[in-house]
This record gives structure tokens, sequence and C-alpha cells, in this order.
């Protein structure tokens, strides 16, 4: 249960239903599409997540006709401002904090303009991972010509 520890609810639902999706848009017979999805259903719960969600997700994406999948969507153009943090699961609601003071931000008429609704969403960046942090070699410093690999003096062991 540990991967949950580090990635937003949302996330694993979004995974899960997006590789369905895929499946459900790749696969062109019913027959080839119920063995991959069982393929998947397993290698997603060996991995570590729950059974349910998996199952909840890969009927929702099933559900949807292949034709409407295949379909171009068009999409329109609009402002997004994101507000982008580094993602602890220690945080207060970082959306519910921007909806509860938004209206100090729209009280100017400049700023109305410029973030209209829904404009302005929360969104976060994964911290660094230990391998990342202990590869930072360069915050270091040795002084002097010691620097660098030789060998030992032995005049400090006859004391």
């Amino acid at each position: 249960m540990s991967l949950f520890l580090s990635h937003l609810k949302h996330v694993f639902k979004a995974i899960t239903f997006g590789v369905a999706l895929r499946l459900r848009r790749n696969c062109s017979e019913d027959n080839f599409l119920n063995k991959r999805l069982e393929e998947y259903k397993g290698y997603l719960v060996d991995q570590g997540y729950p059974a349910e969600l998996v199952s909840r997700g890969f009927s929702t994406a099933a559900s949807i006709p292949r034709n409407d999948l295949l379909k171009a969507k068009v999409r329109d153009s609009k402002k997004i401002f994101p507000f982008v943090l580094t993602y602890n699961p220690n945080l207060p609601s970082i959306s519910g904090l921007i909806e509860k003071h938004l209206h100090l931000l729209l009280s100017s008429p400049k700023f109305k303009e410029l973030f209209p609704p829904n404009s302005i969403i929360s969104s976060f960046r994964r911290s660094e991972n230990l391998k990342e942090k202990c590869r930072k070699t360069s915050s270091l410093s040795i002084a002097g010509p010691t620097a660098g690999c030789f060998t030992c003096d032995n005049t400090m062991r006859s004391l």
C-alpha cells in the first residue's frame, strides 16, 4: 500500500480508467478486448492497485462505445493558470484554499478580466527522490590539494 502514500487518489482512478480506455480504443474485437482487460487488471492489482478500484475503472471504460472513442474531439481553448507546488500528502486542499480566497483576487476589475472563472488550477510536481538527493555532490566542498583518490599517508598511524 505504500504506492498510495505519495500520490493523490484521483491519480490512481485516472490511471486505471486511462489504461482501460486505451485498450477499448485499440481493440477492435470484444473477445480480444476482454482478454486484454483481464491481463491488465491482474497487472495493476499486482502493482498494488486495489482490485475494486481497477474493476470499477475498467467497467466504466468498457461501457463506452468504441466509435465514440475513435472520434476526434474539438476542444475550446481557454486560459489556464496552474498554481504549481511540490506534492506533499500533508498539504491542505490547495484547490479549496484557492476557491476560498479567490474573491480577493477578483475584487480588482483588471484581475477579474485576466482570470476568468475556473482558470486557476492547483497542480503538483513530484518531490525529489532519495537517489536524486544523494546524487547532488556539487554542494560538497573538499578543500585543499588532497581532494580525489590518493594513497593513504601512513604517518598518522605511527601516532
